[in-house]
């Protein structure tokens, strides 16, 4: 008679195929690592896999981290990778784990909503896993969906008990669901509540960020950035995005001094090449010179320099069109055309999937409108980014985030002269946010040529 040792368990009671209750205890640490933005979240990883060179979630866990980061020279690594993970679930993974393969093979393909569908269904299971939550959170959020990031929260939510530390971390992820979709009330409400439970939890402490800054509260925002620095500036890279919102209400304000001051001494990391830290820099460039200050050639030239070794990641349409920013504005129009073609044949190199799709016929044209705008083709920059604004948010990125691309729309159709069509976009943004000053800035120009 054969005996099966039953498998461990992680800290949500989920199977675990491991070598050891030790081997799953650090894959569990790594995943809360990941949770909580903990700069050692890959010292984790490594320290799971040593514990157990084979464990199937393992390697799994490794190829989504991969494609977190969006960094090409990783992604050459994956095709190995995927094949050791399929390997390993195949030959010894639970059925969870062997979907968690499936959606990172989905996730590599270019098919975003097949893997945010296989992790909608093994929650379906198994509601506590939060590793299959938190990457349909970010995927849903990379497709535009908020409505699905909200439902999908929604339906897990109960399975945890309020006294649990992970509750607050999920009411924190249901706040920034709540306000890319719009319920800016009760998304701050949550995010208020997340952050008094934990002030660590840089997640919800962004969340309320973003309600603040589509309400225009932009003293409230500094306050409250300020007012919790010294828990979230503790976190990996993600604490850059936060001294970027911190900025970014400044920037409102028409503090650019301020604002330049925390882009030298806290945003700017020269040693950084992750993509968020990449897109913080070039957008708070951008918005500064909308604003007609010269934030100089050398800021830029830091910047550009550093998506050379990117230009043919192409792993996200958001990112892509950031790195455009940056080549355009130090000159180099090739650079961000280069960028549009890879983008507009993408299905040709790597297969058609949801993500070549977009690239294609969203990203690419996002990407000559950026460099038509810097090369002072304004009406070709307006043309394009009219026939592609309504379905710009499926590039994902926060409603925040892609507001550039509407400064951008405004900014050009002025230069075009275009005073008609920028008076209907100026009241268009006035009616979504009645107390933003750039946008009353820009109405009193209009109203002089108009009248």
């Amino acid at each position: 008679m054969t005996l099966h040792r039953a498998l461990p368990t992680d800290s949500f009671g989920l199977a675990v195929t491991a070598a050891s209750d030790a081997a799953a205890s650090a894959l569990d640490h790594t995943i809360a690592g990941y949770w909580e933005f903990a700069p050692d979240t890959g010292d984790r990883l490594k320290a799971a896999l040593t514990a157990d060179p084979e464990m199937p979630m393992g390697h799994v866990l490794k190829g989504y981290f991969y494609m977190l980061m969006a960094n090409g020279a990783l992604y050459s690594r994956l095709p190995k990778l995927l094949r050791q993970a399929g390997t390993l679930c195949d030959k010894a993974g639970t059925p969870r784990e062997r979907a968690h393969a499936a959606a990172l093979d989905a996730w590599v393909a270019g098919d975003f909503p097949n893997a945010t569908r296989i992790w909608e269904d093994i929650l379906v299971d198994h509601p506590r896993d939060v590793l299959a939550l938190r990457l349909h959170h970010g995927l849903a959020f990379y497709m535009g969906r908020p409505d699905r990031m909200l439902a999908q929260i929604d339906r897990v939510m109960p399975a945890f008990g309020e006294e649990e530390t992970a509750y607050g971390q999920i009411l924190g992820m249901r706040a920034f669901a709540l306000e890319e979709a719009g319920r800016f009330k009760e998304a701050e409400r949550a995010g208020r509540r997340a952050v008094a439970r934990n002030p660590r939890d840089a997640w919800a402490v962004h969340a309320v960020a973003h309600v603040l800054e589509m309400e225009d509260r932009s003293r409230e925002g500094v306050e409250w950035v300020m007012s919790l620095e010294n828990e979230w500036d503790r976190v990996n890279n993600f604490r850059y995005h936060l001294w970027w919102h911190r900025m970014l209400f400044h920037w409102e304000l028409g503090e650019h001094d301020a604002v330049l001051d925390l882009y030298d001494n806290r945003l700017w990391d020269p040693e950084s090449e992750e993509y968020l830290d990449l897109c913080n820099d070039a957008a708070i460039l951008l918005r500064l010179e909308l604003r007609g200050i010269e934030v100089g050639q050398e800021r830029w030239r830091a910047v550009a320099e550093k998506t050379k070794p990117h230009l043919e990641d192409n792993l996200l349409a958001f990112v892509d069109a950031h790195y455009a920013v940056a080549r355009s504005a130090v000159g180099d129009l090739e650079g961000a055309e280069h960028l549009a073609r890879r983008m507009e044949t993408l299905g040709e190199t790597r297969g058609q999937s949801w993500n070549a799709d977009l690239m294609a016929e969203i990203g690419a044209p996002l990407a000559r409108a950026i460099a038509d705008h810097r090369a002072g083709r304004a009406g070709e920059a307006v043309d394009k980014l009219l026939a592609i604004r309504p379905r710009l948010y499926e590039i994902g990125g926060s409603h925040a985030q892609r507001d550039l691309f509407d400064l951008v729309l405004i900014d050009a159709a002025m230069q075009a002269e275009r005073w008609p069509l920028t008076r209907a976009l100026l009241w268009q943004r006035q009616a979504a946010r009645p107390r933003n000053a750039w946008t009353h800035d820009a109405a009193a120009i209009i109203e002089a040529k108009l009248g």
